[in-house]
């Protein structure tokens, strides 16, 4: 029911990823304006995410999961009532992100603490396919409909979708993890005294290096995705509408064997094949004149991005304890989203000024230092090796 609960919840947001880029573009609103407005979602998603990470470690998950459908549903409402007033789409989308803010980050720190550790990234990598399920095809239906106006339409669309995931959420009921008796003991304590205190931490060191990490991947993610329609549009290719179906495919299929081979040969040997499949893919992006070359790098891309999500995010579970899960995951979204924002906002500045064949070219370079700093953490990880192994032997000794 989770999955469930987080497939329609994406295919709510996803549903603005392409339709917003369209309809800004059709009431004028110039690129560096349409980057700057889709980067305010994950500005506003970037600044609360402390808040719910030290949320996450004191309140029970279906508060925050609540939480999170009211902040969405008033932007999405707010957007409806003046889809043309800019200023409104600016508060809309922030309390989108907002809403973003607060599923992301509960969603996947609860499952980090039920998912059993030896199969971690597997699980991980099961959960993320609710996602990216979401992603098949919430864009390639936004794109449809923004294309033949109906803009009023999409965003209704995503108001009933919101509601059938907040539906499931109410039935899922309390929702339960080895912390349950914790939590409980706490929510007796603030409902006696006071309703919303909060003692959690707002940052965790823990998460800035997979942070870091997956920054470069999001910042790729942020210029590329909500952009692709006008990317393809100003390379004279028509009717690849199938561009986020082919993609999201690939996306889910590399999943399992990502999640797979990072349990088994380590978290690093998995992300580094997948961010330099990535580099393979945006070239391939660069250079595509034609559907078929650019269909072919939307599945590298995906195979790409597929293993390498979920080996981050189970890396960010192996170095922290239960009890300071939630601010360490926060944390991690914390860079994710900002690396998205920022590439959203480059691509809307290289559109308007120079063009988006040079946007493609910085998101290569930044999936390039991405690669380099995986392989940087690999070789530190392999000079520390023999210092640990040997430890080990002697305490065996011992």
């Amino acid at each position: 029911m989770l999955c469930v609960a987080t497939t329609l919840f994406y295919s709510a947001s996803h549903l603005f990823t392409t339709m917003l880029p369209i309809h800004l573009d059709g009431i004028h609103v110039t690129p560096t304006e349409s980057g700057k407005l889709l980067a305010l979602f994950l500005v506003a998603s970037v600044l609360v995410r402390p808040l719910v990470g030290k949320l996450y470690d004191e309140w029970s998950p279906r508060r925050l999961f609540l939480i999170s459908m009211a902040f969405f549903g008033a932007g999405t409402v707010l957007m409806l009532l003046m889809p043309n007033t800019l200023w409104m789409l600016w508060v809309a989308r922030a309390l989108q992100g907002i809403g973003f803010s607060f599923f992301n980050s509960v969603s996947y720190s609860y499952l980090t603490e039920t998912v059993p550790e030896q199969s971690r990234a597997r699980g991980i990598a099961m959960f993320s396919n609710a996602i990216k399920f979401a992603m098949a095809y919430a864009p390639a239906i936004g794109w449809i409909m923004a294309d033949k106006g109906w803009c009023i339409e999409a965003m209704l669309l995503s108001l009933a979708i919101l509601l059938a995931s907040l539906f499931v959420i109410l039935r899922m009921g309390p929702l339960q993890t080895h912390r349950l008796q914790e939590e409980q003991a706490f929510e007796s304590t603030v409902t006696a005294s006071k309703p919303f205190a909060i003692k959690g931490r707002l940052f965790n060191v823990k998460g800035v290096t997979p942070g870091l990490l997956i920054a470069t991947n999001s910042f790729v993610f942020g210029a590329l995705i909500p952009f692709i329609p006008l990317i393809v549009a100003s390379k004279g290719i028509q009717h690849v509408e199938s561009f986020h179906i082919f993609y999201a495919f690939s996306l889910i299929a590399s999943r399992f064997l990502g999640g797979e081979s990072s349990d088994k040969f380590g978290r690093l040997y998995t992300i580094i094949p997948g961010m330099a499949l990535v580099v393979v893919s945006l070239i391939g992006i660069y250079y595509s004149f034609g559907t078929v070359p650019l269909l072919i790098s939307a599945v590298l891309y995906g195979l790409g991005a597929g293993v390498v999500q979920p080996s981050i995010v189970a890396m960010v579970a192996d170095r922290t304890q239960v009890s300071e899960r939630g601010s360490a995951m926060a944390t991690y979204t914390m860079l994710a989203d900002s690396g998205q924002g920022i590439g959203m906002m480059a691509m809307g500045y290289f559109g308007q000024h120079l063009s988006y064949d040079a946007g493609l070219l910085a998101s290569i370079v930044t999936a390039i230092v991405g690669l380099i700093f995986a392989i940087g953490l690999s070789l530190q990880k392999k000079v520390k090796r023999p210092s640990v192994t040997s430890q080990s032997q002697h305490s065996k000794v011992a």
